[in-house]
């Protein structure tokens, strides 16, 4: 089983005016015909699902994303979340000769390499407030294909 996994969170120089934490704001799961995006800061009790937290633990299914290491060792240290199972689509690109040498890997270069997709993350999106109560349309499907694209 795999499911793709991403994460969004403000940075203090990002947004001006958002709070001084750069605690992750959001996890992008995906599947194949769907993708459920969690506003962790809404949660009530501030604390991740016991689903989620049983997904992201299960070794039999595989959680796959650009920068997966730098993303489950967040996820541990904001949310106490273990992520096992890891593939990197980038690493796994760049061991497969998919990326160009020395290429600063990220979504849209393995998107554009390995599958043909012509997908860049606007720059107001990626600097855009991920604390937001109600995110924007752009957010939203960014943050989709951010988990469903690798």
């Amino acid at each position: 089983t795999l499911v793709g996994v991403a994460v969004e969170w403000n940075s203090k120089w990002r947004v001006k005016g958002a709070k001084a934490r750069s605690r992750i704001s959001t996890i992008q799961v995906s599947t194949a015909a769907s993708v459920l995006i969690i506003q962790m800061a809404f949660l009530r009790p501030l604390k991740p699902p016991a689903l989620l937290k049983q997904v992201l633990a299960d070794p039999r299914i595989r959680k796959v994303g650009t920068g997966m290491l730098s993303d489950a060792l967040k996820l541990k240290q904001d949310w106490q979340l273990s992520v096992i199972g890891r593939v990197d689509a980038a690493a796994l690109a760049a061991e497969l000769d998919y990326l160009p040498q020395g290429a600063r890997a990220n979504t849209s270069l393995v998107a554009k390499t390995v599958l043909a997709l012509d997908y860049e993350k606007p720059r107001q999106v990626a600097l855009g407030n991920w604390e937001a109560e109600s995110l924007t349309d752009l957010q939203i499907t960014c943050g989709a294909l951010d988990s469903w694209v690798p």
